[in-house]
C-alpha cells in the first residue's frame, strides 16, 4: 500500500478552487447567487436621506471613474450608448500605446528581465510608429487588416512575456490589454458596437467636475467625480456641492507601481499622502472633519490584484523578481507573507485607518469590490445606502475562507508548478 500523502488533499481543494475562479462571471452558481441578493435588495429600506451627495476622491487610476460609470448605468442602462463609435478610437490608442511601450520603448530592458528574446514581425516596427505617431488622426481611418494581423500575431505570440511586464514598477501600459485583445477580432469588425464592458474597460480620460443624479429606488442621489492627476488636484477646491459622502477609492495594484507623473513616487505611498492631505483640509474648500461628512474606503482593482499575485507568485525561475514586487521593500514594517492576498491586503487597510484615527474617532467604514462585475457594484452600494455593514468581493471573501496560503517558506522556495508536481504525485 502507498505512503498516504497528508498534501494530496489539500492540493485537490486547491485546484477545484482555482477552477472555481477561472469560471466566468456569468455561471449558473454565481448567478443564482446574485439573483438572491437581488431579491433581498427589494425588501430592505434605504436609510440614506434623499439628495445625499457622494463625492469620489482618489488619485489617477484608483477607479473612481469606473465606479461613477456603473453607478449611472444601474440608474440608467442606456448611459453608455452615448460613446458609440468613438470608443473603438480610444480602445486603438491604448492597444498601440501599449504595443510600443512593449515592442520598442522597453524592449530591451523587458528581454534582459525576462531572459527572452521578443519576437518582431517583418515591417512591425516602422507600421507601429506611424500610429503612434499620428495623433491627431483617426485611428479608423489609417488602420488596416494587414497591421491589425501583424498586431494580434504580435500580441499572441509574446503573451508570456507580456505577462510579466505586468510586474514592472514603471510601466504605464493598459490595465485591460488582454480584454481587448482576446475581443481584438469583434472590435475590429465595421459594425462594431460598443458593449458596457468595452465602455468600463477603457480609459478616458475625466475633466474637469462631473456630477450626475442617479435614482435608485426611487431616492434621487447625487454622485460626482473629478480626476486624480496630481496636476488636476488643485482644480478640487472649485467643487461647490458640499458631500454628505467622500468616497476615497484605492487600488489594491498601487503597491508595486510608480506614479503616472513620475517614475520614482510609489502609488500606494501617494494615495496614502493624499487620504491624509484631505484629512488635514488641503484640496477642498469643506471641513472634511465635520462629522455630517462621512469617508468611505473602496479598496478596488481587486481582480487584476489576483492576477498579478499568480502571476507573480509562477515567475520562471529565470526571471528573477524586482524588488518592488514585494510590500516589505516599500514599506519595511509589513512582516507578513509577501504571495498572501489577505495578508497584504490587511497591512494596506491599517495604513489608511492608522491615518484616519488621527483625526476622527469613529471606525472608518470600507467595502471591496470588483469593479467590472455590476452585480458587485451594486450589492456594494445598496449595502453603502442601507448602511448594511461592509461588501468584501467574493475574490477576496474566497481567499478569507479558504486561504491560498500554501505560500509557506517551502511555496516561497518553489515555482508553484514544482510545488504541484512534488507534492501531488
Amino acid at each position: 500500500m502507498p505512503p498516504i500523502n497528508p498534501f494530496k488533499s489539500i492540493i485537490s481543494a486547491l485546484r477545484k478552487f482555482s477552477n472555481k475562479n477561472n469560471k466566468n462571471n456569468s455561471s449558473e452558481e454565481e448567478e443564482e447567487e446574485y439573483i438572491e441578493e437581488e431579491e433581498n435588495i427589494k425588501e430592505e429600506e434605504i436609510l440614506l436621506p434623499n439628495n445625499s451627495n457622494f463625492l469620489f476622491l482618489g488619485t489617477l487610476e484608483s477607479g473612481k471613474s469606473t465606479l461613477f460609470k456603473q453607478l449611472k448605468h444601474i440608474s440608467n442602462k442606456k448611459s453608455y450608448s452615448q460613446m458609440h463609435y468613438s470608443l473603438k478610437n480610444y480602445i486603438l490608442e491604448e492597444i498601440i500605446e501599449t504595443m510600443c511601450l512593449f515592442g520598442y520603448e522597453k524592449k530591451e530592458e523587458i528581454e534582459k528581465y525576462v531572459g527572452k528574446e521578443i519576437i518582431i514581425m517583418k515591417d512591425f516596427y516602422e507600421h507601429l510608429l506611424i500610429f503612434s505617431e499620428e495623433k491627431d488622426l483617426d485611428k479608423n481611418d489609417i488602420w488596416d487588416k494587414e497591421f491589425a494581423l501583424q498586431l494580434k500575431e504580435f500580441y499572441f505570440t509574446n503573451l508570456n512575456i507580456l505577462q510579466y511586464f505586468l510586474c514592472d514598477i514603471n510601466n504605464k501600459f493598459c490595465y485591460n490589454i488582454d480584454y481587448y485583445m482576446n475581443d481584438f477580432d469583434r472590435i475590429m469588425k465595421e459594425s462594431y458596437t460598443p458593449n458596457f464592458k468595452d465602455y468600463l474597460t477603457c480609459r478616458i480620460k475625466t475633466a474637469g467636475i462631473i456630477d450626475e443624479p442617479i435614482l435608485y429606488f426611487n431616492k434621487t442621489f447625487t454622485i460626482l467625480d473629478v480626476s486624480g492627476a496630481r496636476s488636476e488636484r488643485q482644480k478640487w477646491k472649485n467643487i461647490i456641492i458640499k458631500p454628505n459622502y467622500l468616497i476615497y477609492t484605492v487600488s489594491l495594484m498601487d503597491y508595486f507601481r510608480n506614479c503616472w507623473e513620475n517614475d520614482f513616487t510609489n502609488r500606494l505611498k501617494d494615495s496614502l499622502d493624499l487620504f491624509e492631505n484631505l484629512l488635514k483640509n488641503n484640496y477642498l474648500q469643506f471641513n472634511l472633519l465635520l462629522p455630517e461628512i462621512n469617508f468611505i474606503l473602496m479598496f478596488t482593482h481587486i481582480d487584476k490584484f489576483v492576477k498579478y499575485l499568480e502571476i507573480n507568485t509562477n515567475l520562471p525561475i529565470t526571471v528573477q523578481r524586482k524588488e518592488h514586487s514585494y510590500l516589505s521593500n516599500v514599506f519595511n514594517e509589513f512582516k507578513g507573507n509577501e504571495f498572501s492576498l489577505t495578508d497584504i491586503f490587511n497591512f494596506i487597510l491599517q495604513k489608511y485607518k492608522d491615518i484616519y484615527f488621527k483625526y476622527r474617532k469613529e471606525e472608518i467604514e470600507y467595502h471591496v469590490v470588483n469593479l467590472l462585475n455590476e452585480n458587485e457594484v451594486k450589492t456594494c452600494w445598496h449595502y453603502i445606502l442601507t448602511k448594511k455593514g461592509k461588501f468584501i468581493s467574493q475574490l477576496l471573501n474566497t481567499h478569507i475562507k479558504q486561504p491560498f496560503n500554501l505560500q509557506t517558506k517551502l511555496f516561497k522556495s518553489l515555482q508553484y508548478n514544482q510545488f504541484i508536481d512534488l507534492y501531488f504525485k
